[in-house]
């Protein structure tokens, strides 16, 4: 008798299933037709960007040991592994960027934002992991980095698209996908710690010389490789000169110093984009090593004003100037070494190392800075706007002093910050050298991600004032 309730039972226990199970099935179908959902993509952004952290983390303490230990063989092992599980979130980024391409998200989307900024880290630490398969020479190592910078390539091509759904930012894909011959890290002097990047270590072999370069007429498309910029040291007259201009990049170059800046960028409303130094050597100049302006516009602003693998000599006031409105211009500082700034305090108050006043989204990675005469880092925002700046991997060792017979003024502070909001920090250093003045000096700064930074030395002081709140140290 039970036998026979469950076979009557049967039937339309499995009618129900069958038509539940169909129900799911087209409820899913449809639902994927029109694109994922919004909880779906914030839930995956936020797993792959915890996951890209982790990496960063990984291949940041992997590079340091490298560099510490060489190449040994369970490094090697390390590294393939790093290596294959960062192809591998870089493949799972681009079929996310592939499942919001497909959906009907719109332009200006906070998610496409946010997704654009995951692409940016991973870009970045594809490069990264290409650097330490490189030094650590692991097996089949050309296979490797093939293979890691193939994947970049292809993530670089959905970036450019979700770039375009982003009213935020814009989005560059690097020009290089192919594997390039690595640049040996600076040899260190006495009492150097070595830099953790691959600024160049001695000025570049040059095959012709420019006198006082200036770019105003709209040049476009235009590389200059293996050239030694020099100055006529006219007053106010940069080594190089770029008002309005697209599409430049400096290979390779030296630039001596002039009585005034070595690179002078002044940019009117939107004139200036697409500028690259790549493998560059700045000497000292009465200045400014590189300045970089905005003016005429709080909509418009120079973009892709980067600096790669390039060296400052210690300069007479700042090494390196960011200034412009809160417009979002995708700059890249990335494997640059500052040795100092400040030396003519005869000439200019100012001997702070990197200043940022204004301008929103900048990436700074793999930068090494030595003792300057002001604040290391000078940080200007504006107040309640998203600066959208990330610092990973940064060294500041002020134990290393270039600055000859000038002292560190006794207010410099290792940052001092001004209305910045939402900047991270991430695998970086800092090495204080006597007491004074503190690492920090924030005023009205919020919910900025300082964590990332390891003081040490004599003085670890932080000061928050003027209603600073949200700040994770």
């Amino acid at each position: 008798m039970q036998k026979q309730k469950l076979v009557v039972l049967a039937g339309p226990l499995l009618a129900l299933f069958f038509v539940t199970t169909m129900t799911v099935f087209w409820s899913a179908e449809s639902a994927a037709a029109s694109g994922p959902s919004d909880t779906w993509v914030k839930a995956r952004t936020t797993t792959l960007l915890k996951t890209t952290r982790v990496r960063e983390r990984q291949v940041g303490l992997l590079l340091r040991t490298v560099q510490r230990r060489g190449g040994a063989a369970q490094l090697r092992r390390a590294t393939l592994a790093r290596t294959r599980s960062v192809v591998r979130l870089n493949r799972a980024v681009s079929r996310l960027n592939a499942a919001v391409l497909a959906g009907d998200h719109a332009a200006g989307d906070p998610l496409v934002t946010r997704l654009v900024r995951l692409n940016k880290q991973v870009r970045a630490l594809d490069t990264r992991s290409a650097r330490l398969a490189r030094r650590t020479r692991v097996p089949r190592m050309r296979a490797h980095v093939r293979t890691l910078l193939a994947a970049r390539g292809r993530l670089a091509a959905g970036t450019v698209r979700l770039g375009r759904m982003d009213g935020s930012s814009s989005v560059r894909v690097p020009a290089a996908t192919q594997p390039q011959q690595p640049v040996p890290p600076p040899a260190s002097s006495p009492g150097d710690s070595t830099p953790r990047n691959d600024a160049p270590s001695s000025p570049p072999p040059t095959t012709s010389t420019i006198t006082d370069l200036e770019l105003r007429s709209g040049q476009s498309g235009i590389t200059y490789e293996n050239v030694r910029f020099l100055s006529s040291h006219s007053f106010q007259q940069a080594t190089v000169t770029i008002t309005r201009a697209s599409d430049i990049t400096f290979r390779g170059c030296v630039f001596e110093g002039s009585a005034w800046n070595g690179i002078t960028i002044n940019d009117f409303g939107g004139t200036v984009g697409d500028i690259t130094f790549i493998d560059c050597y700045v000497k000292s100049s009465a200045r400014m090593g590189f300045e970089c302006t905005s003016r005429g516009s709080d909509t418009s602003c120079y973009s892709r004003v980067d600096l790669r693998r390039v060296t400052f000599d210690p300069q007479g006031s700042e090494a390196i100037s960011y200034d412009g409105p809160a417009v979002h211009t995708d700059c890249t500082v990335e494997d640059v070494l500052i040795r100092g700034s400040g030396i003519r305090p005869d000439l200019f108050p100012w001997g702070q190392g990197m200043e940022i006043n204004g301008p929103r989204g900048f990436l700074v990675q793999d930068l090494t800075m030595y003792r300057t005469r002001g604040s290391n880092w000078n940080l200007n925002g504006k107040d309640g706007v998203d600066m959208d700046w990330t610092f990973r991997n940064i060294v500041v060792d002020n134990t290393v002093d270039r600055l000859g017979s000038v002292t560190r003024h006794p207010d410099a502070n290792m940052i001092c910050a001004f209305n910045v909001e939402r900047s991270e920090w991430i695998d970086c250093t800092f090495r204080n050298a006597r007491p004074g003045a503190a690492a920090a000096y924030l005023s009205d700064c919020d919910r900025n991600r300082f964590d990332g930074i390891a003081l040490s030395g004599l003085s670890q002081q932080i000061s928050e004032v003027d209603g600073c709140s949200g700040n994770i140290w």
